[in-house]
C-alpha cells in the first residue's frame, strides 16, 4: 500500500501496558493476549455491524434484528 497525500492511516489495533485493544467508533476494545487475537475479534466485530447495516437497508420499515445494536452483540463486545 502507498502513501497517498492528504490521507490520514490509523491503526486500530494497538498494544497498552501489554494488552492488546482495537478502536470503534463506539470506542476502545479489549484488553486482549496478543495483536492476532485483537485482530479476529475486530474483524467480527466489523462483521457484525456490516450485517446489522445491510439487514436495515433490505426492508423499509422492517428489521429482521433486534433494533438495538448492542443486543446482538457478544456480551465481551456490549459497551456500556
Amino acid at each position: 500500500m502507498g502513501d497517498q497525500q492528504g490521507v490520514i492511516h490509523n491503526e486500530r489495533i494497538f498494544q497498552n501496558c501489554g494488552q492488546w485493544y482495537f478502536n470503534t467508533r463506539e470506542g476502545i476494545e479489549g484488553p486482549y493476549q496478543d495483536p492476532m487475537q485483537a485482530k479476529q475479534k475486530l474483524d467480527v466485530y466489523l462483521e457484525i455491524f456490516a450485517r446489522l447495516d445491510l439487514a436495515e437497508r433490505s426492508i423499509p420499515g422492517v428489521s429482521p434484528m433486534p433494533s438495538r445494536k448492542q443486543a446482538v452483540l457478544p456480551a465481551h463486545m456490549q459497551w456500556r
